[in-house]
């Protein structure tokens, strides 16, 4: 019998030589470190802490709900250095070419310090103004309508011709305001009233104010007309409020509050396949928390500690948010990539 051998032949694959194997594993790194990279320029949003010993908590509230039901963000500061860096920052993140930015300011007393460093600051303000194609700009200032006679409020148009803004803010005159409340919502309609908005693509108002608006025995409008107002058009208005302490200039400077501070030394390791690491450079008691990519909060607890250790493996992985703020709502934050 006849038989017959079937077989198959099997190529090897060519090896590699250790300069290329090291060549490879770098390339595999640095597509690794891109990616990694790429994730912590992702922008995360978690929610804003807030003294509410230092800001007026019915401000807060009016001027969170202009935000939230036009489709804005809130901001809120103690610090009145810190004013015009967040106007540039709002123009910078929401404007886009061809956007309206009204700006509305309270101009009584108790705003004299903010109205100062908005003046140091306008250069800084129009670089932002002037990084987007056809800005269309204007300012008005309100004060209290039922004390303040006829300077209560003002209101420019200075279109594209954004130098004509300092001559305008250096030039606000201060007023009484006779008590807390201000005509804010008076204010904000009649700016609406001057015929600004153009853009059909983007509509933006940036109010600055310390004090919440009057009621209806003072005022001859109010919030659920503001909003039917900003949001009748296709294009709404956006309403992106700055709340500001009306304490500024006085122990506000002496106790920093809600300012980004260094608490935190370092994190490690980052990126972590679960365990995590904090190093704080200051003893005290901090709280602690933790927000996923979405910006909510998934973790939170107190420690006493300059150091801290936790695990994350029960967690997807991913982009997180590590925050630690003390009782004065200072605060630092570190991102940690979670790479299972």
């Amino acid at each position: 019998m006849l038989s017959t051998a079937v077989g198959c032949t099997s190529f090897d694959k060519p090896q590699l030589s250790e300069s290329e194997k090291q060549e490879l594993l770098k390339l595999e790194n640095d597509s690794i470190m891109i990616v990694l990279d790429s994730l912590m320029e992702i922008n995360v949003e978690i929610p804003q802490l807030i003294d509410t010993t230092f800001i007026a908590t019915e401000c807060l509230e009016q001027f969170n709900t202009l935000a939230r039901e036009t489709g804005g963000s809130l901001r809120v500061t103690s610090n009145s250095k810190f004013v015009a860096k967040i106007i540039g920052d709002i123009i910078e993140s929401q404007a886009s070419d061809n956007t309206d930015v009204m700006i509305i300011i309270d101009k009584t007393y108790s705003m004299a310090d903010d109205l100062d460093n908005i003046q140091k600051g306008l250069d800084q303000i129009l670089e932002s103004i002037k990084s987007k194609e056809n800005i269309r700009l204007s300012v008005s200032t309100y004060g209290d309508r039922n004390y303040d006679g006829p300077l209560w409020y003002d209101f420019q148009n200075f279109e594209t011709d954004f130098e004509g803004t300092m001559n305008f803010i250096e030039n606000i005159e201060l007023t009484p305001g006779h008590d807390f409340p201000e005509s804010v919502y008076d204010g904000i309609y009649e700016a609406f009233q001057e015929g600004f908005w153009r853009s059909d693509s983007k509509r933006i108002v940036i109010l600055l104010g310390d004090a919440p608006s009057h009621g209806p025995s003072f005022s001859d409008h109010d919030e659920e007309e503001i909003i039917a107002l900003a949001t009748e058009d296709k294009i709404n208005m956006n309403f992106y409020p700055i709340v500001l302490s009306p304490y500024d200039g006085g122990y506000g400077y002496a106790i920093p509050k809600m300012q980004n501070l260094t608490f935190i030394e370092s994190v490690y390791p980052n990126p972590t396949n679960g365990p995590l690491n904090v190093r704080l450079n200051q003893f005290g008691v901090f709280n602690l928390e933790l927000f996923n990519q979405s910006g909510e909060l998934i973790h939170e607890e107190t420690i006493d500690s300059d150091t801290y250790s936790t695990e994350l493996y029960d967690y997807p992985k991913g982009l997180y948010v590590l925050r630690i703020s003390d009782e004065n709502k200072n605060f630092d934050t570190r991102k940690i990539i979670l790479n299972k």
